[in-house]
């Protein structure tokens, strides 16, 4: 493995909060040099914008959401954990949890949306470099685009997370889609 963080990749705002937070454990991650958490402490929210962009792509909720679970079950499978088994426990549950928040979003929000862009990826050449941005879903609503991002994990510490500088972010980003 190579010891230089690669430049030129585009920049994330997650990456930069990172960044903000610790800047010894972003370079870690940039390395690859994180160990995956067991049960990774975001996994409920990523279960859950499985589920949601699944829906929003005509696909199935739940097979969306095992999918992901099935992933993460293999990433203990190959490590020797002692308490594997309970590891899995809290992943399933974890995968029926985000099943029903998903299935509830979709009856909230999902009905009245259109969306055009889930999940993609967008990138912008900018003055500093490429950056990049990941939005959960760019849909139009009573014909206005609308920028939706979900927040299904834990409360960010409002010291260290600005939700208005990630979204103000991912605006910028796609101002010219």
């Amino acid at each position: 493995m190579e010891d230089r963080v690669a430049v030129n990749q585009p920049l994330h705002y997650s990456s930069l909060l990172s960044y903000w937070e610790c800047p010894r454990k972003w370079d870690y991650q940039q390395r690859g040099w994180q160990p995956y958490q067991l049960p990774d402490p975001m996994l409920r929210g990523l279960l859950t914008d499985r589920g949601v962009a699944a829906a929003w792509r005509g696909q199935d909720i739940r097979e969306a959401v095992a999918a992901e679970v099935g992933i993460h079950l293999a990433i203990i499978d190959s490590g020797r954990l002692s308490d594997a088994a309970a590891h899995k426990d809290t992943i399933r549950a974890l995968g029926k949890q985000a099943i029903t928040m998903a299935q509830r979003y979709m009856e909230q929000l999902g009905k009245d949306l259109t969306p055009l862009l889930v999940g993609t990826s967008v990138i912008k050449k900018s003055v500093a470099g490429p950056i990049a941005g990941t939005p959960d879903c760019v849909a139009t609503h009573r014909n206005k685009r609308v920028l939706i991002d979900l927040k299904t994990g834990h409360d960010p510490n409002p010291q260290m997370y600005s939700m208005t500088g990630q979204v103000d972010f991912y605006a910028y980003i796609l101002q010219d889609i």
